[in-house]
C-alpha cells in the first residue's frame, strides 16, 4: 500500500509511505490495520547458499533487488548508488535485509526504500542542512519558538568502547576497534573507560572487510544512545501586524528526512550550546482530531544509520527503560 499527503504549502499529493499490510481486524464499524515498510518485507527474501559479494557496493546491493524481483515482483526498483568500493562478504541464505546491513557496514554505506518504492544504496543518507535549519530549545524559562516540546536523556545499557572483531576466514583473522574519544570522554578524568565486546563477523572474508564491519558496529555503540527527541512547530500561517500580511512559518513534513544534518541550539540560564545533530528517526503522528505532529530523534552528527540501529524492538526497549527512569 502507498500513503499520500497534501503539503500545507502545495496543491499536489506526495507519497509519504510505501509498504504492506501485515495485519488487520474489524472493530465495530472501523477497520484497524498494521502496516510495515518495504524494508521489513525483505526479511522474508534470502540470498543464495554461500553467496559471495565481492564487487562494488551499490552494484551488489542492487543485484539483490533484481534477484528478489526475479523470484516474484516486489514493486521495488534500484535508485541512487555511487558506492564503488569493493569488499569481500560471504552470506549463506541470509535475509536480504541482513545482507544489505552487512554490505552497508562493509562499505560504510547507508540505504533506504523511499516512499516511491525506490531502493537507494549510498555513501550517506540525507544532506547537510545545518546552515539553513536551526532548532532552538530553551531550558531558561524562555519561549521555545521552534519547538512544541522536547525530551532529553541518555541510555548506555549497550555501550562499549572497544570491539574485538573476529572471523574464521583465512584461518582466523581479528581486528580491534577503539573509540579513544569516547573512552576519554566517559572516563573519570584520570582513567579511560574501557568497555569490551568480542563479536564474530563470519561474513567478512578478509582483513579489510573485517576492519570496516567492526568499525561500523563500534562507531554505533561507543556512545550512549542519545534520547534527544524534539517536536518542532509545523508550518502554519502567521500574521504580521506591521506589514498586515500572512506568511508560512515553521517546518513542513518533507523539509527534513532521516540522515539530514541540522543545527541544534540549547539555551540555558548560564550558557548557549550549539551543535550539529543528525536525524536518526522521524515520526509523524495524527491524533483523533486530525491534528498532525512531527517528532525527530537527534543523534551525534557522525552516527552511522542502518535499519538495525533503528530496529523497532530496540527503540521500544529504550523507551520502556526511560519510562522506568522517569518514574524513579
Amino acid at each position: 500500500m502507498k500513503l499520500f499527503r497534501m503539503p500545507r504549502n502545495g496543491d499536489t499529493m506526495v507519497p509519504v509511505f510505501y509498504g504492506y499490510i501485515e495485519a488487520e481486524r474489524d472493530i465495530d464499524d472501523n477497520k484497524e490495520v498494521v502496516c510495515m515498510g518495504m524494508l521489513e518485507f525483505f526479511r522474508k527474501r534470502i540470498t543464495g547458499s554461500d553467496e559471495n559479494f565481492n564487487g562494488q557496493g551499490s552494484t551488489e546491493a542492487f543485484g539483490l533487488v533484481s534477484d528478489a524481483n526475479t523470484l516474484s515482483p516486489t514493486g521495488i526498483t534500484a535508485g541512487s548508488g555511487g558506492v564503488t568500493s569493493t569488499k569481500d562478504v560471504t552470506l549463506d541464505q541470509a535475509p536480504v535485509l541482513s545482507a544489505w546491513e552487512d554490505l552497508a557496514a562493509a562499505h560504510s554505506a547507508e540505504f533506504e526504500i523511499s516512499p516511491d518504492g525506490v531502493f537507494d544504496f549510498v555513501s550517506s543518507l540525507g544532506s547537510d542542512k545545518s546552515s539553513t535549519i536551526e532548532l532552538t530549545f530553551r531550558t531558561d524559562g524562555g519561549v521555545k519558538s521552534d519547538l512544541e516540546e522536547y525530551e532529553m536523556g541518555e541510555d548506555a545499557k549497550k555501550m562499549v568502547t572497544r570491539v574485538i572483531g573476529t572471523s574464521s576466514a583465512g584461518g582466523g583473522i581479528s581486528y580491534t576497534y577503539n573509540d579513544t574519544t569516547a573512552q576519554s570522554e566517559f572516563g573519570d578524568g584520570t582513567n579511560n573507560l574501557i568497555l569490551i565486546e568480542k563479536r564474530n563477523f563470519s561474513q567478512a572474508q578478509d582483513i579489510g572487510t573485517l576492519t570496516s564491519i567492526t568499525t561500523a558496529y563500534g562507531s554505533q555503540i561507543s556512545n550512549p544512545l542519545t534520547e534527544l527527541r524534539v517536536q518542532p512547530i509545523l508550518m502554519r500561517k502567521v500574521y504580521d501586524p506591521i506589514s498586515n500580511t500572512r506568511s508560512l512559518q515553521g517546518l513542513e513534513y518533507d523539509d527534513l528526512e532521516v540522515g539530514d544534518l541540522i543545527t541544534a541550539i540549547i539555551e540555558t540560564q548560564n550558557e548557549t550550546i550549539e551543535e550539529t545533530k543528525r536525524i536518526a528517526e522521524l515520526v509523524v503522528r495524527v491524533d483523533e482530531n486530525g491534528k498532525e505532529s512531527l517528532v525527530f530523534t537527534l543523534s551525534k552528527s557522525g552516527v552511522f544509520i542502518t535499519a538495525a540501529f533503528l530496529d523497532g524492538e530496540e527503540l521500544e526497549d529504550v523507551k520502556e527503560r526511560l519510562k522506568v527512569l522517569e518514574n524513579a
